[in-house]
Parts: structure tokens; C-alpha cells; sequence
């Protein structure tokens, strides 16, 4: 996977928008877009600060792949935790989230 796809890839994670991303960069949405579609290449200084943008570090992005979804990243020790089941009390946040989020999304539909 090219280094652009991972980055797509962690910001839609993250669900960042390109415009969240391209802002943090201090780059227009369409340089941003090129660096997500490959059509140029990034320096280590743009890797650290899309890292930076994503909250993760430069060496996370590069070794990323499908099966860092599900991965879980411990800050206090900056290590990649292999977690492929949910203890019942997160898997309840999670739902609570979603449920909030679909909430939020409907009342926003609704306003249209």
C-alpha cells in the first residue's frame, strides 16, 4: 500500500475531512488531496506533520496496513497494542457513540 492510501486511510479512521487535514497543514485542500492520491511525494517534515495532524507518529503511518485497525495505539508508552476483541464496557461506548453520532446525523438531516 502506497504511503498516500495509509494516510487516507488513518485520516477517514480518525474521521477527519480533507479540509481538517489540509488546514492543519496549512496547505490548500487540493495539495492535500495529491498527497492522498500519490501525485507527489512527501519529505520526513510533511510526514511528521501529517503525523502530527493524525495523532500518531511518522513510523506508525509507514507500517500501517488493515490489520492496524485493529490495533490500539498506548500514548503513555507509545506502543502499538495488538487488541482484536473489545472488553463489554468499551464495546458499549462504542455503541453509545455510534448511537450519538447516528442521533446527530439525523437531527442534521432533518435541518436540511
Amino acid at each position: 500500500m502506497k504511503i498516500g492510501h495509509k494516510i487516507r486511510q488513518l485520516r477517514e479512521g480518525r474521521n477527519l475531512s480533507q479540509e481538517n487535514m489540509a488546514e492543519a497543514l496549512k496547505i490548500s485542500v487540493t495539495g492535500y488531496g495529491k498527497i492522498e492520491r500519490n501525485e507527489v511525494d512527501i519529505n520526513i517534515e510533511r510526514l511528521q506533520e501529517i503525523a502530527h495532524a493524525l495523532q500518531t507518529k511518522p513510523e506508525d503511518i509507514l507500517a500501517f496496513d488493515e490489520k492496524y485497525i485493529f490495533n490500539s495505539y498506548d500514548k503513555s508508552t507509545g506502543q502499538v497494542i495488538n487488541n482484536h476483541s473489545i472488553s463489554d464496557p468499551e464495546r458499549k461506548l462504542y455503541e453509545a457513540h455510534i448511537s450519538l453520532l447516528n442521533e446527530k446525523i439525523a437531527w442534521l438531516e432533518k435541518g436540511k
